[in-house]
């Protein structure tokens, strides 16, 4: 049996320095603060400098800026051809219509709550009033405890988030006056953080809070503990060394929780679900590997938990604005149910009936049946326009996927019913979508198309290798939820699913799309797509010798510096599905600036100013690892994915096979 606690608390993360680089986050899924070196966030202007946030994000705090009332009928659509027929998608700024674009695509956007700023003798901590730093984050409790001199005196901040409200909670003890400053800045669709204009709006103030109204944006704060001071600066001096500041979108109070309740929560969290000990191992990298396995758990957890899917950046910071991204959610969730802890994603999943409307809207509009799922979106599940989001299609089959996954941890239909409009909504689109070729008797998929691989034409693209077979298996696992509920799947699924067009093979090498015969010659770049369905799919229809040449080809001729963070655990993925253990570790740890991991955990994409934190690459990394672990479910190939060398003995609990 694993010693949990002892595998979570020997990946501590622990400060005696300012780390402008990785402030440490903490959060319940649905809001996130990042703390500098004093566990408040008085540093911010510095960190800043060195282009990383300090942000208090939540999910459901979302703005716009005051406008003429945009919607989308005031937006122009692009025309394309697809199938012989004239189909509309929102990928150009018309002549004319510049100004509605570009406000349908920054609104609306999250935005920085606040900053904490720590005030001791009625002065701001700064960065030249610290010495003797040390700071340690108690990841099997949640909190975060920083010790620290300021001008020669002792302080002890601890912060923590409460798991059962969104509030944030600091416990001072120190030899001056301690109080609270909260600073406001005006939102911003930029990087959170970035914002200079401290204009914060207008505030109502009570007994027992304020309520903060900006551009018809509303958050309410209440506290306990606190005395209040003057309204603009937001002056809160407690009696006991104890500030909570509760955050709400509407005027409820709520119950401010205890370090103690942090602690029991995170807890139960590190004791159930699975776990990867790789102590017993003598590699060594083995040690970096196990950190950030954990410490991407961690992340995951407190910026993907919530109901709504996360942003790339998660609750760390703006990135797209704030947005999600629908082709993401698969890397951000999926490793839940591998994990054995799908009872997290649940509720997100269950944002995909609210929007389905929504997405029905988007599929009439071409003259297709069932639903489209956006590929940008806030959570109204509107497209957001874009000169690649609109025209994306890999997202389209995720939720059959993360249904059946957590149906297998699960076991039981009953709360898959309540998905069967979803289900088939999204089968129905697939099958209309695709395309007939009379003359070959297959099913294509047809311009316009932006394939993973987001390098190619849109108007000439056709019949791209990974999304035909994702097309194929996800019209196959929607028939088998649909057998599951004892619902008749139209035939036309499988149908579909068996003549569509495969992976495109020339050379002897999986291409990224039929229409790019030779992948390596002019395309060696951005996502090596064609080895994505043998490794993250199962591979029905690929050949292994082919996929072995190709994935070789991947390895010594691919441009490593254009992958992206998630791109590392896919080839690793591969590499285990056709036995070349060594090669999908090298994958795994590749040194190279979109696979770094930071020392607060986060997947930073060095060369990247706005993507300090990248949880695609966290979550798809816990997916591997799952993987390289437990294998494929009902494969039948031996699926120890480790080096075979002596140095990989992977203990592991509660990890559950792919698919």
């Amino acid at each position: 049996m694993i010693d949990r606690k002892a595998l979570v608390s020997r990946h501590d993360i622990h400060y005696d320095r300012i780390e402008s680089q990785a402030p440490i986050q903490l959060g319940n899924g649905r809001l996130c603060l990042s703390a500098d070196i004093t566990g408040f966030q008085n540093l911010f202007a510095s960190y800043r400098r060195q282009g990383v946030p300090l942000c208090t994000m939540a999910e459901w705090f979302w703005h716009s800026y005051a406008s003429p009332s945009y919607d989308d009928k005031a937006l122009e659509y692009t025309k394309f051809t697809h199938d012989g027929k004239q189909v509309l998608f929102a990928v150009n700024p018309e002549k004319g219509n510049e100004d509605v674009y570009e406000y349908m695509r920054k609104n609306p956007h999250k935005a920085n709550l606040c900053h904490f700023l720590l005030v001791l003798d009625g002065r701001e901590v700064d960065e030249d009033s610290i010495s003797s730093v040390d700071q340690r984050l108690d990841l099997y409790g949640g909190v975060l405890v920083s010790k620290f001199l300021h001008n020669g005196r002792f302080v002890e901040v601890r912060t923590w988030v409460s798991p059962r409200s969104d509030t944030v909670c600091f416990r001072v003890q120190a030899e001056e006056q301690a109080a609270v400053r909260l600073r406001f800045a005006r939102p911003s669709h930029r990087i959170a953080g970035e914002e200079e204009n401290d204009d914060a709006g207008e505030f109502v103030m009570d007994g027992q809070g304020l309520e903060r109204k900006i551009d018809g944006t509303t958050c309410r704060i209440t506290l306990s503990g606190c005395r209040w001071g003057d309204p603009h600066t937001f002056l809160s001096v407690s009696n006991d060394g104890m500030f909570r500041f509760s955050f709400a979108k509407d005027c409820r109070l709520v119950d401010p929780g205890t370090e103690e309740a942090c602690r029991e929560d995170w807890k139960r969290f590190w004791m159930s679900g699975g776990a990867v000990d790789f102590s017993h191992c003598t590699a060594d990298n083995a040690f970096e590997l196990e950190r950030r396995v954990v410490l991407s758990q961690y992340l995951t957890r407190i910026n993907s938990t919530g109901m709504y899917p996360p942003a790339e950046t998660g609750l760390f910071c703006n990135s797209w604005y704030g947005k999600f991204h629908m082709e993401m959610v698969p890397l951000h969730i999926l490793h839940f149910a591998l994990w054995n802890r799908a009872s997290l994603i649940i509720p997100m999943l269950d944002w995909y009936r609210a929007i389905l409307p929504k997405a029905r809207e988007e599929a009439r509009r071409n003259g297709c049946k069932g639903a489209r799922w956006p590929k940008m979106t806030d959570p109204s599940g509107r497209n957001a326009p874009s000169t690649i989001a609109t025209l994306l299609l890999w997202q389209q089959p995720h939720i059959l996927f993360l249904l059946a996954a957590v149906y297998r941890e699960r076991g039981d239909a009953g709360w898959l019913d309540r998905f069967w409009p979803v289900i088939k909504d999204t089968a129905d689109f697939m099958t209309d979508w695709a395309t007939y070729e009379k003359g070959r008797d297959r099913y294509s998929l047809t311009p316009p198309v932006i394939p993973v691989q987001e390098v190619f034409d849109p108007t000439t693209t056709y019949n791209p290798s990974f999304e035909c077979c994702y097309w194929a298996e996800g019209l196959r696992v929607a028939a088998k939820l649909a057998s599951v509920l004892g619902e008749n799947a139209p035939s036309r699924w499988l149908e579909v699913a068996g003549k569509m067009a495969g992976a495109y093979v020339s050379d002897n090498l999986y291409m990224s799309a039929e229409s790019n015969p030779d992948s390596f010659a002019a395309h060696a770049t951005d996502h090596p797509a064609m080895v994505f369905p043998l490794g993250y799919l199962r591979g029905e229809g690929i050949d292994r010798n082919v996929m072995t040449r190709t994935l070789l080809k991947v390895a010594s001729q691919w441009d490593y510096s254009s992958l992206w963070g998630w791109d590392f655990a896919f080839l690793a993925m591969c590499a285990t599905r056709l036995g070349m253990r060594d090669l999908a570790m090298d994958f795994l740890l590749a040194k190279t600036g979109k696979n770094f991991y930071a020392t607060n955990g986060c997947n930073y994409q060095l060369g990247r100013k706005d993507l300090p934190s990248y949880l695609p690459g966290n979550g798809s990394l816990l997916m591997a690892v799952a993987m390289m672990c437990a294998g494929y479910d009902g494969c039948g190939d031996d699926f120890h994915g480790f080096p075979e060398n002596g140095e990989w003995d992977v203990r592991f609990e509660r990890i559950r096979s792919m698919w």
